[in-house]
């Protein structure tokens, strides 16, 4: 999911990307964000100057701008990042905004490192610094934060709870590009946890914000995630036995991803054209292209490799895997398993589970049946650990009282006129069905 990181089997939305409601899950079901590219000429002048040039609001609006740097040099963002934070810690007043919006574009960089913990521990101490203050939009864009972090280590009801908290936020604002980069956010969870009626809805949502903004980082990120919920509908239609209709829905996520892969080129957004090309490569992989497919894998592992996307390279890896293992290049299969084991987090259930499966598919190829067995009792032990009723009950309480603290304010605000005399309601309606 674009929301920066992955997300389980099955079509990769842009996780960990939280400015554009990434994430990004891509074919193996991490969750997975579109964002905006600030003028880095802009940050690196900004960063540079000496603190007594800086105000408070200076440094707030820097860390939107560092966290820009996800996208094409994480570790470049940390330091940057540390370096302006040091700055704004040293104000007279106090800056508590300024160092909320710093900690939180950290957050954003380390979580694409791979530095998990670090970021959120940064994201706690960043809403914790800024106690209820602050605008609208910094407030979302720390709960939206924390939510993607959140999402990548599966506790998907605390990411449900930050997600719900920064659209109600947004909504009353009335920054509707806010509420589509979180209505983005709130698409990739329900893929990932196979609610595909509401990702569609949230991601049709997310689409239309954008495009009414004229957003193209968050136009990009979004066709990127519908093309996710295509991928999980296609599988879905190939295991109730309806061919065409899986190969209509594959269809929509290679062309999908075809659009947003000229709009990530466009912008020079390297992480975004590795999300579009692995998807892509996935696109191929179901409709039975397994050469084109390994072409555009190779393409978005290289682009990972360079920009440091832990997660990236993680599902790029198991995506060479795979189709190596269909073009009998076991060789290729097994290197990129071997390389791929050490990588996976250790609290990453659905990407263990992914290794594993990969590696039952790739001994079933050579013939090592005990080896094949082996490997699916590990498939089977870790699927055990994923079934968790409660929290689907969870998330199901928290968006009902969502919705009905939504259709109150729709009441107090709208009152008892006629549908057609209640500016707003009907679309916001629209925008949950």
């Amino acid at each position: 999911m674009w929301h920066g990181a992955c997300g389980p089997s099955g079509g990769r939305s842009v996780t960990g990307c939280s400015d554009a409601g990434e994430g990004t899950s891509e074919g193996h079901d991490t969750s997975d964000d579109a964002r905006a590219r600030i003028g880095l000429a802009l940050l690196l002048c900004c960063v540079a100057l000496p603190a007594w040039s800086q105000t408070c609001d200076d440094y707030a609006a820097m860390g939107p701008e560092v966290a820009t740097l996800r996208d094409s040099d994480p570790a470049a963002g940390v330091a940057r990042g540390e370096a302006a934070l040091a700055s704004a810690s040293a104000l007279r007043p106090p800056c508590p905004a300024g160092r909320a919006m710093l900690l939180a574009g950290i957050a954003s960089n380390l979580h694409i490192l791979g530095r998990h913990a670090e970021s959120r521990a940064h994201l706690t101490q960043a809403l914790s610094t800024l106690d209820g203050d602050g605008t609208a939009a910094q407030r979302a864009f720390i709960h939206r934060a924390l939510g993607v972090v959140l999402t990548d280590s599966e506790e998907y009801p605390r990411a449900l709870r930050h997600y719900l908290a920064t659209l109600a936020i947004s909504d009353r604002a009335g920054e509707s590009v806010e509420s589509a980069k979180t209505a983005g956010n709130l698409g990739n969870l329900y893929v990932t946890l196979g609610d595909f009626d509401k990702a569609r809805a949230y991601h049709g949502r997310s689409l239309q914000g954008f495009e009414a903004a004229g957003f193209t980082p968050g136009v990009a990120g979004a066709l990127v995630n519908l093309g996710v919920v295509a991928s999980r509908l296609g599988k879905a239609a190939d295991s109730a036995g309806d061919a065409p209709a899986g190969r209509r829905e594959y269809i929509a996520l290679r062309d999908l991803n075809l659009r947003a892969l000229v709009l990530f080129e466009e912008l020079g957004n390297p992480r975004g054209v590795a999300y579009a090309s692995s998807n892509i490569g996935l696109a191929f992989d179901r409709l039975e292209q397994p050469l084109r497919a390994l072409a555009q894998h190779e393409r978005s592992l290289a682009l990972r490799r360079e920009v440091g996307d832990a997660f990236g390279i993680i599902n790029s890896l198991l995506s060479i895997a795979a189709t190596a293992t269909v073009l009998e290049r076991y060789g290729v299969a097994a290197a990129a398993l071997d390389e791929v084991a050490p990588l996976v987090p250790a609290e990453n259930l659905f990407l263990l589970r992914d290794v594993a499966q990969q590696r039952v598919l790739l001994a079933e190829a050579r013939g090592e049946l005990a080896e094949a067995l082996a490997q699916q009792r590990e498939v089977t032990r870790i699927g055990a650990l994923i079934v968790d009723a409660e929290q689907a009950s969870a998330i199901a309480t928290l968006q009902d009282r969502f919705d009905a603290e939504q259709s109150a304010r729709e009441m107090t605000c709208c009152g008892p006129r006629p549908r057609w005399a209640r500016p707003g309601c009907s679309a916001r309606r629209r925008s949950r069905s």
